[in-house]
């Protein structure tokens, strides 16, 4: 039900990997699903090859996420009152700590998936201790459980290298919406997890 691709960052222990749904109205079923084990499992199964030609739209996901609830719930109240203490942090009297925020972003487009020094910077801001998604060095050729992109989408088809002189014996095109996740290597682990719902042509 689902066609996959692994691309691998420059680092190749982490790679962005595509899932997309063979029917063009498969995204909702696939969400239903997926999880972790079974994400995983579906990479495992994927072959190396060579001469694969990708197509796919030039996009920016982003997520920002209160991760004060989720703290809260797991006892961690103290946190954010006044009895918690920073001194390990900052020699400052009076720091105290009002949200954790995680930002997510996502860049896809011609020369990879990247995070940008802009959304580095916007996410500092933005958080009061902030858990900006891991930097990525693309090749040269951001947990929910699901993200939805900022539309409209660009849709700039991207002609990934191969790395080989051949001929591209495979096209992997996505015109649909699909599930993308990042994963990290020995272990396997799911650092970003999202859904890109829409696809909007640009205008001519």
């Amino acid at each position: 039900e689902v066609t996959a691709l692994e691309l691998p960052y420059e680092n190749r222990d982490v790679s962005l990997v595509i899932l997309l749904p063979v029917r063009v109205d498969g995204l909702a079923s696939l969400e239903k699903r997926a999880t972790a084990a079974r994400l995983l499992h579906c990479v495992a199964m994927l072959e190396e090859r060579q001469g694969v030609t990708v197509c796919m739209p030039r996009l920016k996901l982003h997520r920002v996420t209160d991760l004060s609830p989720v703290l809260r719930a797991l006892g961690l109240g103290v946190l954010f009152t006044d009895e918690a203490r920073f001194r390990y942090l900052s020699k400052a009297e009076g720091v105290h700590l009002s949200s954790v925020r995680h930002v997510a972003v996502l860049h896809v487009n011609s020369k990879g998936a990247s995070q940008s020094e802009d959304d580095r910077a916007a996410a500092r801001r933005r958080s009061s201790i902030g858990a900006a998604s891991a930097v990525m060095s693309p090749p040269s050729t951001t947990a929910s459980s699901s993200v939805e992109s900022p539309l409209p989408l660009d849709w700039s088809f991207a002609d990934v290298e191969s790395g080989t002189d051949e001929p591209s014996s495979a096209q992997f095109t996505v015109d649909r919406p699909f599930m993308l996740l990042v994963l990290k290597r020995r272990p396997d682990i799911v650092l970003l997890l999202g859904s890109v719902k829409k696809l909007t042509p640009p205008k001519l």
